[in-house]
């Protein structure tokens, strides 16, 4: 319950140049979904809007090889 809202920017680009962030994206929670993001890609949870409390779980994975997204 409340979506997740992905901006344009990484944390060290927004900490060295502070431009306006760009919400390029927003995930509405569903049942079994998961979200693969860079960790450093700025995202924010929202407030839920139908239940009391959201319960959110991050996992930081690290593979050998570099995965290429495309934003």
């Amino acid at each position: 319950d409340g979506d997740t809202i992905i901006f344009d920017q990484f944390y060290r680009d927004f900490m060295r140049n502070r431009r306006p962030l760009n919400v390029i994206g927003s995930i509405s929670p569903k049942k079994g979904r998961a979200v693969l993001l860079p960790s450093t890609l700025l995202h924010s949870g929202t407030n839920p809007v139908i239940d009391d409390c959201r319960i959110v779980a991050n996992f930081v994975f690290e593979t050998e090889r570099l995965i290429n997204f495309d934003l």
